[in-house]
């Protein structure tokens, strides 16, 4: 029987009260906190400056009695001790970095939701679950990418052995082919911050960048990319819509990429449209943009810089839909900036069940050439290392591969009306192969085998004096 660990616990209560977002939330915020008590615990020696050491190296400091360990030995008033204790972390941050992070983390925490069943027996409960958790051996990121998917997913969409790490894997080495060192990246979506945290572990760049609408998803954002090695300094994500309201508009970026999300494309009423199109001088195509991604897409390219590369994964029908050909004529055409089209299958997303695409785009291009890659075929349903390293090393080199990757010109694409399914530039066709010598064998079998029924039948027919 396999032994039951202390994550499987955690896993096993949080499910016990159902997909409740309120517990997941908390769950958070009490592995974020561990995760920022034992960090500081392992950097304290014995120093009688170690607090004012703490403080400017970290931009935070605990008292022992606060240490997450202490409060899982504690056995009465958790609740308080809790509100105390991030209280405490928010005071002692101010004027050293991360105060505006951990403010916007920790504040207005509430312990006596109405609407929900979790009370100082099941706070306490959790306290200790996740007290008896190593985080040497179980990977805290992970444990954030469960409770993530948990609770954003709907039930018959999520599972915990599908996630969207090998597609950012593939996205980090994409960037990395142009940008191994960056200042900044920028993210319009954070959307949980993995894609963030899987290309700052492959690139070296200094400062995060990002918009998020929903306030729960903002707070998660911030813990994850902390917990996942980002600078308290170098963190700048913002709450907001970065269409309605872009927080960064006269920033640019060296690299920007993101999902769109789905709300993006039915929140443009007629009033987001006008805003946008005046904002961004695209008011000719005000009519495409009513129910559309372009708008996600024009503000990606708008916060990119010249010198920059920028990925996005989109659906698939926005590369073909009539609606949108002018659109995409002007990127394509005459702005020149969509450099690469990659078709992965849908089996890959834990939240697509449809065949999406990588549009990589740089606006300092001398060709109009589009590179097409199809990897829809090859890497149903796992990217692995090998996977990931073909694809990368296709868009690298631009190198054409019969029946996985195509060179189109310009003047092809137009006489496409600049649709961009890959099928249309990619024969994925397999012939069947026809033996004949074995057809011939098998020919001459069947007719010796055919010859001996006829003689049994005429055997028969006259045995029975049936023939006329």
């Amino acid at each position: 029987m396999v032994k039951k660990t202390p994550v499987d616990d955690l896993k096993r209560e949080i499910r016990l009260h159902g997909r409740s977002s309120y517990l997941v939330n908390h769950v958070c915020l009490l592995l974020f906190y561990k995760y920022l008590s034992e960090d500081l615990e392992s950097y304290i020696e014995s120093s009688t400056d170690v607090k004012e050491f703490a403080l400017k190296d970290k931009g935070y400091y605990i008292e022992p009695e606060c240490y997450f360990s202490s409060l899982a030995n504690s056995h009465h008033f958790i609740i308080r001790k809790l509100e105390d204790a991030y209280n405490q972390i928010l005071i002692s941050s101010m004027g050293y970095g991360c105060e505006e992070i951990l403010n916007s983390i920790f504040r207005d925490v509430d312990f006596y939701d109405d609407g929900s069943d979790i009370n100082k027996e099941s706070v306490s409960k959790l306290v200790n679950i996740i007290d008896r958790i190593d985080f040497n051996e179980s990977s805290v990121s992970e444990l954030f990418e469960y409770l993530y998917g948990y609770g954003i997913y709907p039930p018959h969409r999520f599972s915990e052995n599908i996630n969207n790490s090998n597609i950012y894997n593939l996205l980090a080495q994409i960037v990395s082919a142009d940008k191994k060192h960056a200042d900044s990246i920028y993210n319009p979506h954070v959307n949980g911050g993995f894609l963030l945290t899987n290309i700052l572990q492959k690139c070296n760049i200094s400062k995060v960048y990002g918009q998020e609408a929903n306030l729960d998803k903002y707070k998660f954002d911030l813990m994850n990319l902390v917990i996942n090695g980002a600078d308290f300094k170098e963190i700048h994500i913002d709450q907001g819509n970065c269409i309605t309201s872009p927080k960064f508009f006269n920033e640019r970026f060296d690299v920007v990429l993101s999902e769109i999300p789905s709300s993006i494309i039915y929140d443009m009423n007629s009033k987001d449209r006008s805003f946008f199109t005046k904002l961004y001088d695209v008011e000719k195509f005000k009519r495409n943009l009513r129910r559309s991604e372009f708008p996600f897409i024009i503000h990606m390219l708008h916060q990119l810089k010249d010198d920059g590369v920028m990925a996005v994964l989109v659906r698939q029908n926005m590369l073909f839909r009539t609606f949108d050909e002018d659109i995409r004529e002007c990127l394509i055409n005459e702005k020149n900036y969509l450099d690469t089209v990659i078709l992965l299958s849908g089996k890959l997303l834990r939240h697509s069940f449809d065949n999406f695409s990588i549009l990589i785009f740089k606006k300092n291009r001398s060709s109009k050439d589009i590179f097409f890659i199809d990897a829809s075929k090859d890497f149903d349903d796992k990217l692995t290392d090998e996977n990931i390293e073909k694809i990368a090393d296709a868009y690298a080199s631009k190198k054409v591969i019969d029946k996985f990757s195509y060179l189109a010109g310009i003047d092809e694409i137009r006489e496409n009306d600049y649709n961009l399914t890959v099928s249309r530039y990619i024969d994925t066709f397999e012939e069947d192969t026809v033996d004949l010598n074995e057809v011939l064998s098998k020919k001459l079998r069947l007719d010796k085998k055919l010859d001996g029924i006829n003689e049994d039948i005429d055997y028969w027919l006259n045995e029975l004096d049936l023939y006329d």
